[in-house]
């Protein structure tokens, strides 16, 4: 309890990040295996093993940010935006609120949570409000919504 108390007072008032996070974590680590009188070999079992438990979680975090860079320097973001853009260019108003339902449910599989989801497509969807029959707060709400909604499913 006390490591998370000193990594909640350091990233609110010291500014700390990944780095000092991490060291808090291995610093709490050393001391329970002090405390707890477990021999090195158990705890190191343990340790590896809590370890290997995130391996998955640091892969994926790698490749999305690997892809995301790759995608800004080559322009591949843009070349989608364009694509997209133009499919919704006097889009139906109706006909448009049902393609962004869809666009949520399949996002729900992929983004749980309805604040990632919002902070993800906020800029997409501001994007393409510029491209659509109406004004761009509509989209907005729409979006609103639609995270609401599978939020509270």
């Amino acid at each position: 309890m006390a490591g998370f108390l000193v990594m909640i007072w350091g990233v609110q008032s010291q500014g700390w990040y990944f780095t000092e996070i991490a060291v808090v974590f291995l610093a709490v680590s050393y001391l329970l295996f002090l405390v707890s009188g477990l021999s090195e070999h158990r705890f190191m079992e343990s340790f590896v093993s809590g370890a290997a438990d995130l391996l998955g979680v640091a892969l994926t975090v790698g490749l999305a940010r690997a892809v995301s860079i790759v995608m800004d320097e080559s322009h591949t973001s843009d070349t989608i935006l364009y694509f997209f853009s133009k499919q919704i260019t006097g889009m139906n108003k109706l006909a448009f609120v049902w393609v962004l339902f869809l666009i949520y449910i399949v996002l729900g599989f992929f983004i749980q949570s309805s604040k990632k989801q919002g902070k993800g497509t906020s800029f997409c969807l501001a994007f393409f409000g510029q491209y659509l029959p109406f004004p761009a707060f509509t989209v907005s709400r729409c979006r609103d919504f639609f995270s609401f909604l599978f939020k509270s499913l």
